[in-house]
């Protein structure tokens, strides 16, 4: 599977600008950043994860933390079992590869 690849030029140009009030955004926005906000949405639909061109982050600080993240995951479970918060609800345990799936979402948030 090919994953989409969203690059946030675009919306980091207009960032500072925006108030965030939600019913003035689609102004803000305008229609080049409400379609990246649309492709963005149906990519996690159909994919369930993006890939993020972020303009601030060098390729060489993408293939550090890409290498970290590797050692990490390729680190012993009694290295990472400590590493468990199931305090923090969002992470009921470690993450092993096979049983997290992606949930479909079902909710308001207009048309995107």
């Amino acid at each position: 599977m090919e994953l989409k690849v969203i690059d946030l030029a675009a919306y980091l140009a207009v960032a500072d600008k925006l108030d965030c009030e939600p019913s003035k955004l689609t102004e803000q926005l305008g229609p080049e950043l409400i379609g990246l906000c649309k492709e963005v949405s149906r990519a996690l639909k159909e994919a369930g994860a993006v890939v993020v061109k972020d303009p601030r982050c060098s390729a060489e600080e993408n293939n550090r933390f890409i290498e970290m993240m590797e050692r990490y995951y390729e680190s012993p479970e009694e290295y990472k079992r400590p590493q468990e918060r199931p305090n923090f609800h969002y992470q009921s345990s470690l993450a092993d590869g096979v049983s997290i799936r992606a949930e479909p979402y079902i909710g308001g948030v207009g048309d995107y």
